[in-house]
């Protein structure tokens, strides 16, 4: 089973993405930098898994294929998933914190 580039760069790039627009996105990134670690952390699967969904439904309807629509499709697609994961919280723990995300956090009553 090869993990398809077309899936992988999908998942990871979107993890990627994810990562800059909630650290970076004026008043986003203020708000998110007040939820807590898991609060952070259910937001960001919740997205990952709603960018796989598109994909496989993409694939799946033929507006591309980056994955088989069938349950080795769907396989590869929860490596990619996985792999966005990874991507997405390497990225979002090496990104330096704006001003405004700083001074968020320091108005955290915990």
């Amino acid at each position: 089973m090869e993990l398809s580039a077309l899936a992988v760069l999908l998942n990871s790039g979107s993890g990627v993405v994810l990562a800059l627009v909630f650290e970076y996105f004026p008043g986003l990134n203020t708000w998110y930098a007040k939820l807590s670690k898991n609060g952070k952390r259910f937001i960001m699967i919740i997205l990952l898994v709603v960018v796989s969904a598109i994909v496989m439904s993409a694939s799946c309807i033929s507006i591309y294929d980056a994955v088989t629509c069938d349950s080795e499709g769907a396989m590869l697609l929860i490596q990619a998933f996985i792999q966005a994961l990874i991507a997405n919280q390497a990225v979002h723990s090496v990104l330096p914190e704006t001003r405004g995300v700083k001074n968020a956090k320091l108005e955290m009553p915990f």
